[in-house]
């Protein structure tokens, strides 16, 4: 049985290399990370939240779109997904700092839910698989059409930062 090709689809290994390097390249041109705007309104806005846990509103934004790099002070994150497809999923937090190198002391966790239906939110851990790359394995996103994932990562001495991005999926969407 031969097996179907789908160009579009990215191997997971290209897609965090593309990330890497567009996390180096924001980091020393300081120009190819779009700037998190912490306002209310159409504007991407990854936010600063003080207290860790505190109850505090998250400003309306558009979410950016999946690989693409955001820079909020000195840190700079970007989303990867293994599938572009409905079911369960790997998430990939790619984390660097301002000199471009792989964050290795954040704690990270993956809020999703669907923008179409109310499903409630679902929240994974993403442990470090290795230097700047933080994993969630089988996340549940069941449906096609777009998802907001909120990526908080949490550092020593440093204020929670949540990053907001869109992932766009195919399939069934009810």
């Amino acid at each position: 049985m031969s097996q179907s090709h789908n160009p579009s689809r990215i191997p997971v290994w290209i897609a965090t290399v593309v990330a890497a390097m567009a996390l180096a390249l924001a980091a020393s041109s300081g120009q190819s990370a779009r700037r998190g705007a912490a306002t209310p309104g159409g504007s991407p806005c990854p936010v600063l939240i003080a207290t860790p846990g505190a109850a505090t509103p998250v400003p309306a934004c558009d979410p950016i779109p999946l690989g693409t790099p955001v820079a909020l002070d000195d840190l700079t994150a970007s989303l990867l997904a293994t599938e572009d497809r409905a079911g369960p999923n790997t998430l990939t937090v790619v984390l660097a700092d301002e000199t471009g190198a792989p964050v290795t002391d954040a704690v990270v966790t993956i809020r999703t839910r669907s923008l179409a239906m109310h499903h409630g939110v679902s929240t994974k851990d993403a442990p470090m698989a290795y230097p700047g790359h933080y994993v969630a394995r089988r996340v549940a996103l069941g449906m096609g059409g777009e998802w907001l994932a909120e990526v908080q990562v949490e550092m020593p001495d440093a204020p929670v930062r949540v990053f907001r991005f869109v992932i766009t999926l195919t399939g069934p969407t009810h």
